[in-house]
């Protein structure tokens, strides 16, 4: 009886795979005959067409909204554990849809959302707190990308998706004027009044190496298009990094959400409770720099802040940057430092 079981059920096994081979070589061929087979290539071009997706993207969720803006798709991918995390061919019914594309939102970053429920108007990504009204520590270095696009019958159905640096790298490097602190630990740095919620309607794009005879908000293989979403502006979050004192000065990184135009931080310097100097307006800083953070494509910025403890007077400044990432297209170099 054993074996008569196990026969039976390795011959339904067997005619099943069978069919499902079958009905998938017969739909596959169906395609291929109607050309309308749908492939989407997500990419990850900084400043040429060099593709940087899998240097700095290594999980990424894709959430495909219909016609309506309701979510009807998730496909999840790792690297290490999923062979390809670019090339997409997503099995949709005919339609118009909408392709969410989000990178590393991992352990320091909400979204959550329901399939065949969900309106893309209702998804946000957020920071995830530490606990509510505490400063917090750094986002994930998130990726984000959006693609409008149709699925028909009997027509070429290949696009191209472009992905955009969703964070911002700030590097603050402390100095002191003439009388160094008496202390070595016991540092932080606080950076105020930082967009945390990101919805997913794009706000703006940049074309980051244009076609002119492309549609301006179409990613091709001749243009470049950096979309980034919508920021939730009454949402704010406080951050802070501790750190100790090595050869005379401090330097800490934030990773944080984006700046805009109208968010730019302010900082402030203390030990333990102590202020070590006033804060400072950055917004002001930028401004007089002519960096404007909604038309760079890449944020990256290094800041040198000197403080003269027997004026109260801060300085600020910025370093050259090095790697070539383009945060400079939103101005010069400081060259002499700004007093505050």
């Amino acid at each position: 009886m054993i074996i008569q079981k196990v026969h039976t059920q390795s011959y339904q096994l067997s005619v099943f795979v069978l069919l499902a081979l079958f009905l998938g070589f017969e739909s596959c061929e169906t395609n291929e005959e109607n050309g309308d087979n749908l492939t989407i290539y997500v990419r990850y071009c900084r400043e040429t067409f060099k593709d940087d997706f899998q240097r700095f993207i290594t999980q990424i969720r894709y959430l495909f909204f219909d016609e309506d803006g309701i979510l009807q798709h998730v496909v999840l991918l790792q690297r290490g554990i999923d062979s390809d995390l670019q090339h997409l061919s997503p099995m949709l019914p005919y339609g118009r849809y909408t392709l969410v594309a989000i990178g590393n939102c991992e352990e320091h970053s909400d979204c959550e959302y329901k399939v065949g429920f969900t309106h893309m108007e209702e998804v946000t990504l957020a920071m995830h707190l530490r606990q509510a009204g505490d400063l917090q520590g750094d986002c994930d270095p998130m990726y984000w990308g959006i693609l409008p696009f149709e699925y028909a019958a009997n027509k070429p159905n290949d696009y191209i998706c472009d992905m955009s640096n969703i964070h911002c790298r700030l590097r603050v490097t402390v100095r002191w004027a003439n009388h160094l602190p008496g202390y070595r630990q016991g540092y932080s740095l606080q950076l105020y009044n930082v967009p945390g919620v990101y919805g997913l309607s794009p706000a703006y794009r940049i074309r980051l190496i244009p076609d002119a005879d492309a549609d301006p908000y179409e990613s091709t293989l001749s243009q470049v298009v950096h979309s980034f979403p919508e920021t939730d502006d009454t949402r704010l979050f406080h951050h802070d990094k501790k750190v100790d004192m090595y050869y005379a000065e401090l330097d800490a990184e934030f990773v944080t959400y984006r700046y805009t135009d109208d968010r730019i931080p302010s900082l402030r310097v203390y030990h333990d409770e102590e202020a070590m100097m006033k804060e400072i307006d950055l917004k002001r800083f930028f401004r007089i720099q002519g960096w404007q953070p909604s038309r760079i494509a890449e944020q990256a910025f290094h800041l040198l802040v000197v403080v003269h403890p027997q004026t109260d007077k801060v300085t600020v400044s910025s370093f050259p940057q090095s790697d070539g990432v383009g945060w400079l297209d939103g101005g010069s170099i400081s060259i002499m430092g700004i007093n505050f």
